[in-house]
């Protein structure tokens, strides 16, 4: 019994040492783009073909910086498609964007347009719309 106390107590002492070991090792690291932050615009959300469609904008911030990500308010946000047609979105609170309910082909080439209120423009590319089919069943 008492050998297997001493082999317990020296195992949890290298264990310690160990732990003490890797924890004076860990140097703290900060690269270039926390000093120098820019603002990039996030964009969350997805296209709903039969539905509402409800977009996100936010900015990014510094790592160190402590809060929510600042809306990208005031922004003109419309679903346009291939031939032309536009969807607008509308501003339901600061930086959240909603649609109309919509009822998209399946198939139509639909894209995202963004114009900020700092007059940048941004766009993705076209995709077709897909329609998801209904889940009949979930089992385990």
């Amino acid at each position: 019994m008492q050998a297997m106390l001493t082999s317990i107590t020296r195992w949890s002492i290298g264990v310690l040492c160990t732990a003490l070991l890797l924890a004076g090792c860990v140097d703290k690291y900060a690269p270039d783009v926390i000093a120098n932050p820019s603002s990039f615009l996030v964009v969350d959300g997805s296209i709903n073909a039969a539905g509402v469609t409800s977009i996100r904008l936010t900015r990014t911030m510094a790592l160190q910086n402590k809060g929510a990500a600042p809306a990208e308010a005031k922004a003109s946000v419309y679903i346009e498609e291939e031939g032309g047609r536009r969807y607008p979105l509308n501003e339901a609170q600061p930086g959240t964007y909603r649609s109309a309910s919509l009822a998209l082909a399946t198939g139509t080439k639909v894209r995202l347009r963004i114009r900020t209120g700092r007059e940048q423009e941004y766009g993705s590319d076209f995709v077709a719309v897909k329609t998801t089919p209904p889940i009949d069943s979930v089992t385990w």
